[in-house]
């Protein structure tokens, strides 16, 4: 699933666009905030509207790692692609400025891809996230036990060391 939102980032950015985003966009989206960014992606199906396959992507099913894009992100950027009867342009933008208005500045770009289902792509810089800090601290505790097993490693060797220290061995 991440090699499919980096693989959809890469050619998307690589493309001729509608609406254009490119590299130097994703650049600017990645410097802001606290430089740490979640993906988005969601596929949508023949009956399925193009608003609900953007939001689809927000939510906690379509983002790589779960946050609420509309308290803790900064940034944002929103790639569409797909087969135009699919990409209602009233639809993408009433979207794209709901998520404005919360986030502020988004970057969008939308591919016209002949007989493809909609698919969409939403990158999130964070301010802060309570997952991501809930993570810090996992990690943390995590070292921590690295450390107390390594220090109780070290003091059982130091202890058969010694322990070994006067013996002499018997042939």
């Amino acid at each position: 699933m991440v090699a499919d939102r980096f693989l959809f980032l890469i050619r998307a950015l690589d493309s001729e666009m509608m609406m254009v985003t490119d590299l130097g966009d994703f650049n600017t989206l990645m410097a802001s905030g606290a430089r740490l960014a979640t993906f988005g992606f969601a596929k949508g199906g023949k009956n399925q509207s193009i608003k609900d396959v953007i939001k689809e992507s927000m939510s906690p099913r379509g983002l790589l790692f779960s946050t609420q894009p509309y308290q803790e992100a900064v940034r944002a950027m929103i790639i569409i692609q797909g087969d135009k009867k699919y990409l209602d342009i009233n639809e993408i933008t009433s979207e794209v400025e709901t998520l404005s208005s919360n986030v502020g500045h988004v970057f969008k770009g939308v591919l016209i891809r002949n007989r493809e289902e909609p698919q969409v792509l939403t990158i999130f810089s964070l301010s802060a996230s309570e997952e991501l800090d809930k993570f810090y601290l996992e990690a943390i505790e995590a070292i921590k036990k690295e450390k107390e097993q390594k220090e109780r490693t070290k003091t059982q060797k130091e202890v058969a060391n010694d322990l070994l220290k006067g013996i002499e061995p018997e042939y």
